[in-house]
């Protein structure tokens, strides 16, 4: 099995798959925070990828909260892929002022749609969308949104929840970043509004689920502080979620 040599803990992270290879939740967290991360001569982050069967096809997928990536093959042996930080300081001032709020009005939560369909594709039509919000108000959930400059950027969808194992908790639904909105800060800047709602609230945890398949999402969750703590089961119960 192909290990990386090196791993970055605050930006980047590289996962290499081959035929019938995963990677555990576990071993996720393991190797979002295990390793250090390289320097190069110019400066950028490195991580290596020592192939153990160069003669085998492989996929290396590389992802970035915040900059940019370049891979380099050296001799068909091991990939190399650097990455280099956006400089934050001027991410912030791309991203202009902001605001937060919990979207009560039928035209407010309208306006989330867009973004929302992103992660919640099967919620084609809008004004389905309105009226599945309002009546989930009904059981306590939320959805807030992350405004720069007349627009959406971020929304979140979240509630309040009490259970023997966690006690008094905030879950998260829902996060997602417009897609060509992302690595300005946006869903950072909304992700630690939840924090502070979920402190206000009394809460002792703040809780979410992501699909196994959203590496970026994963690694942008562990920076913040999360921990994958459980795995999560469920069973189609077969209805049409078309909407």
């Amino acid at each position: 099995m192909n290990k990386p040599t090196r791993r970055f803990p605050y930006i980047f992270a590289a996962a290499v798959a081959f035929a019938g290879f995963a990677l555990s939740a576990s071993q996720m967290q393991a190797r979002a925070e295990e390793q250090a991360s390289a320097q190069t001569q110019s400066g950028a982050d490195r991580v290596s990828v020592t192939l153990s069967d160069p003669a085998r096809p492989a996929l290396v997928k590389a992802g970035l909260i915040d900059g940019g990536i370049t891979v380099k093959v050296y001799e068909g042996k091991e990939v190399i892929v650097e990455a280099r930080a956006r400089n934050h300081e001027s991410a912030r001032q791309e991203s202009g002022p902001k605001r937060i709020a919990i979207a009560t009005t039928p035209e407010e939560i309208r306006r989330c749609h867009l973004v929302m369909r992103e992660l919640r594709t099967h919620f084609h039509n809008a004004q389905k969308f309105v009226e599945r919000v309002q009546h989930q108000h009904k059981n306590g959930y939320l959805l807030a949104f992350l405004e720069s400059e007349d627009e959406v950027r971020a929304v979140a969808g979240y509630r309040y929840l009490e259970s023997l194992f966690s006690g008094r908790f905030l879950y998260v639904d829902d996060l997602v970043t417009r897609a060509a909105d992302r690595s300005l800060g946006f869903g950072g800047q909304l992700f630690d509004w939840l924090i502070e709602q979920a402190r206000e609230q009394g809460c002792e945890n703040l809780e979410l689920d992501a699909g196994v398949q959203r590496f970026d999402a994963h690694r942008f969750y562990v920076i913040k502080g999360m921990q994958i703590s459980a795995h999560h089961f469920k069973i189609e119960i077969g209805h049409d979620r078309r909407i």
